[in-house]
């Protein structure tokens, strides 16, 4: 049965509509993208999975959304990401790898550090591992600040650094992505000890939050203070 939401008169005609569960919302716009991608001649195959996209509730994936059909979901990964017309996906970032779209039917506008572009069909938007520009930037100030890079290089040319300070920049190139590897090549020789009390610290701090570091060091008191594991050569042979 029906509940009316108004009062009719009598022989009235009723203007009701049966209230659509979530589920048969959702299953209607999976019909509605199916129709996308036959319209657009994209075959998909036999063998894949769809993921409903929703940051603010199934309810409002019509408003803000998007179906992600995955052909390959292993380490390299293939999808087809369908927006459907008017919806619109919340920002979001990539910190573990990155990751490019290419744009195969109707019209897209995205939205990269800030910037708004239109992609037509054929397009390609590289998205990379990381975070916003804006907040990049505050990270390289702080770590640069941190190595005590002079304000005034920040913006200069390579020539016009020392040894020391390419070394430090390096470093801070390294670290500002918050790599998953970082190799390491007595990343202290040629710094002040205070610098490289500094250094230390810093790739430190990159190892408690789950970086891998391998390193080539003579500096014993490093090894001790950064390594699990310590591996001794001597003329290219394991000793130790």
């Amino acid at each position: 049965g029906m509940h009316a939401t108004k009062d009719y008169e009598a022989n009235a005609a009723l203007t009701e509509r049966r209230p659509r569960s979530t589920a048969v919302a959702l299953r209607s716009l999976l019909h509605e993208a199916k129709g996308m991608l036959h319209q657009a001649g994209i075959q998909i195959g036999t063998s894949y999975s769809i993921d409903m996209s929703h940051h603010y509730g199934p309810e409002r994936f019509r408003q803000h959304g998007a179906i992600i059909v995955n052909l390959i979901n292993r380490e390299y990964c293939k999808k087809l990401i369908i927006v459907l017309p008017g919806q619109s996906h919340p920002m979001h970032r990539h910190m573990v790898k990155e990751e490019s779209f290419q744009l195969l039917h109707g019209d897209l506008q995205i939205t990269r550090d800030g910037d708004g572009n239109s992609m037509r069909p054929g397009d390609i938007a590289l998205v990379e591992r990381g975070m916003e520009r804006a907040e990049a930037r505050e990270r390289i100030a702080d770590l640069f600040a941190r190595v005590r890079l002079p304000r005034d290089l920040w913006d200069g040319l390579p020539i016009l650094f020392s040894g020391g300070e390419q070394q430090r920049v390096n470093l801070v190139r390294a670290l500002a992505v918050a790599p998953r590897l970082l190799l390491l090549d007595e990343p202290t020789a040629s710094l002040s000890p205070d610098l490289q009390a500094e250094v230390v610290t810093l790739i430190g701090e990159a190892r408690d939050r789950g970086t891998t570091l391998v390193g080539v060091m003579h500096d014993t008191d490093l090894l001790n203070r950064l390594s699990d594991q310590v591996i001794v050569l001597d003329q290219g042979r394991r000793v130790a």
